[in-house]
Order: structure tokens, then sequence, then C-alpha cells
């Protein structure tokens, strides 16, 4: 049965939730590029019935009087002005919290590389080691000495005299 140590488990369970956190900082950024293309949809299928209006409406409106025609084109004009702030708000809002999460996903990653050295030390538990029987070392009678004849040579010829 292997040794399971806490905190090998604990640093598990750490990885775990960060891994967890990582996913639903994902699924959260791609909702709100869903709910981004959806308003940016949007505005594009509203603008395109507005031209389909206003091209229609000049044969409509040539029946009313002049000063109704302007009205109803400052009518539009505000409404128009009003929902391209509206999405604008929105894609703001949206960058701010894709901002925030980018920061909040560096600060997690400069902790977690600050807390490495730590981890890796806490990772190793210390065994025990293994206590060989000392032996009695048995003492080696001290070398001789003793010249070889190239050695004896080399030395008379240096001007050692034995």
């Amino acid at each position: 049965m292997p040794v399971v140590y806490y905190d090998t488990i604990k640093i598990k369970q750490q990885q775990q939730q960060q891994h967890q956190r990582r996913q639903q900082q994902r699924q959260q950024q791609q909702l709100q590029r869903q709910q981004l293309q959806r308003l940016l949809q949007q505005q594009h299928q509203q603008q395109q019935r507005r031209r389909l209006q206003l091209l229609l409406q000049p044969q409509q409106l040539a029946l009313v009087q002049p000063q109704r025609l302007l009205l109803v084109q400052a009518q539009q004009q505000l409404v128009l002005q009003a929902q391209q702030q509206l999405v604008l708000q929105a894609q703001q809002q949206l960058l701010l919290q894709l901002q925030q999460q980018k920061q909040q996903l560096q600060q997690l990653q400069q902790r977690r590389l600050q807390r490495r050295p730590r981890q890796l030390r806490q990772r190793r538990p210390r065994r025990p080691r293994l206590q060989l029987k000392q032996q009695p070392r048995q003492q080696q009678p001290p070398p001789q000495v003793c010249f070889t004849f190239a050695k004896e040579i080399s030395l008379r010829t240096r001007g050692v005299n034995f």
C-alpha cells in the first residue's frame, strides 16, 4: 500500500480547485463573447431594417406633410443614437470585465510562481537514510618507498645523490 502524505493530498486539491476556477473563467469569457456577438448581430439587423424602411419611406411620406416628415426623421435619429449608446455601454462593460479577469489571472499566476519553491520543498518528505553496518576498516600497510630505474636516473640527472 503506497504511503500518501497529507501535503500531497492538499496540493492535489489546490490544483483541482485552480483547474476548476480556470474552467469557470473560460466559460464566463465564452458567454460574454457570445452576448457581445448577439448584441452586434441585433444591431446590424436593426440597421438593415432601418435602411430598408428609409428606402421605402420617401414614397409613403411624400403623401404626409413635410413638417411631420422632419419630426419622424428626428425621432428615428434619436432612437438610433440611444441604441448605439446602449451597445457601446454594453461593450465597455464587457471589456472591463475581461480586463479584470485578465488581471485576476495574472495575479494568480504570479502567486503560483512565488509559491512554487516552497511547494517543491514541502513535497519531498525526509526519508530516513539507510544505515549500513559499519565494518571496521582494515589498516593498509604504509606504501613502501621504492624507486624505479628511470626515476633514479632522472633524480641523478638533477643532481640528487644517494
